[in-house]
């Protein structure tokens, strides 16, 4: 599995992995159906059908592909980061 990959989704739990590794293993219709609704940030609120709809031009019973799944993943990741960095600038205003 390519580092980037590893990077992105080390954060989640084992059994979010497994499923993620199967979509990017598989790619078949039962594997999208099980991992699409994975919590994949918690701040903001993001699935991975969430992130991959916002990144990508997914048809609606399309499979997304690993490089999808990767632009997801990665679009999480900032949009996590700059929830942080809010969060962090009110409570510093707040002080």
């Amino acid at each position: 599995m390519d580092r980037a990959y590893q990077e992105l989704y080390a954060s989640l739990s084992g059994h979010y992995n497994v499923l993620l590794t199967s979509l990017l293993c598989c790619q078949d219709e039962e594997s999208w159906q099980n991992s699409k609704h994975l919590v994949i940030c918690s701040m903001p609120f993001l699935t991975l059908e969430m992130a991959i709809k916002r990144v990508t031009d997914l048809e609606k019973h399309s499979i997304p592909s690993p490089s999808d799944i990767y632009k997801a993943l990665n679009y999480a990741k900032k949009k996590h980061k700059q929830a942080i960095k809010i969060q962090d600038q009110e409570e510093v205003s707040h002080i």
